[in-house]
Order: C-alpha cells, then structure tokens, then sequence
C-alpha cells in the first residue's frame, strides 16, 4: 500500500518549524518516514512568501533551511489543469491550491486549521482534517489494531 499522502496547509508547515505542538508532531513523523509528504509549485511560493513576514521574525538562514527540508522530504507536484478547470471554489480561492494538489497526488489527507477548507471533510477520496483530528484518528487506529 506505501505511505500515506499528505499535504500540510502552509500556516500548518509554519507552526511546526516555529513552535512546539501538534503540528511538530506531524512534521517529526513526515521526517521520519511515516508519512509522505505532498508540495505543489503555488505552495513552495506561498511558503516562501508567507516565511518572509516580519512578525513570524524568521532570520532569512532560517527562512532559507526551512524551504530546504520541506523540498527534502516531499513531493512536489504539478496541478492537473484538466481538473483545475471544474475545481470546486472555496470560499478563499487561494486555497484552491490544496484541492488541486490532492487531485494530482492522489493525496490522503489534507492537513489544515483553515475553516473554509475543513468545512468541506472531504474531497474525492482525500479526508480533511486538522492535525490533531489526524493525530487523534491515527491513535484510535494503532489502539484498535493492537
């Protein structure tokens, strides 16, 4: 079956590399090979754009190493425009970008703290959840299995 698909929302990839928390966790279990992480283009510029904002007070050397491990420990994907064009709108079409990367990756999970995309659940086979909900579920299932 292989690894696990996810993309992690930017503000989400943010928190692990700049906080303790949850989203560490995740970010810990992706570097360790549990799951494979999923990257379009749009994200690695939204990423790096979203790094450079003075009040997240990220040194450009940090700014610089972050961008580098996520390119080592994902998968960059290309949008499938065919899909693209009958993609569903979410209310902040710049999150579309999510949806597109999940359809050209065939992505299990699509990790975010944005409401306008949880609201959705699901998309195709891809579950929408907060890292937690992911964290949680995936305890359940290792309790469950042992």
């Amino acid at each position: 079956m292989g690894k696990e698909k996810i993309i992690i929302d930017t503000n989400c990839l943010i928190s692990a590399f700049g906080w303790n928390g949850n989203e560490r966790v995740l970010l810990r279990k992706v570097i360790s090979g549990e799951y494979l992480l999923v990257v379009s283009e749009e994200q690695f510029q939204e990423l790096e754009r979203v790094l450079s904002y003075p009040k997240l007070k990220f040194s450009e050397q940090k700014q610089k190493k972050i961008i580098d491990i996520v390119k080592s420990i994902s998968l960059v994907v290309k949008k499938n425009r065919t899909n693209s064009e009958k993609m569903l709108l979410l209310r902040d079409p710049d999150d579309n970008f999510l949806l597109e990367c999940a359809d050209a990756s065939n992505a299990d999970y699509i990790i975010t703290g944005d409401k306008g995309v949880l609201e959705l659940k699901q998309y195709g086979k891809t579950k929408i959840l907060t890292t937690r909900e992911l964290l949680e579920e995936k305890l359940r299932n290792q309790q469950k299995n042992s």
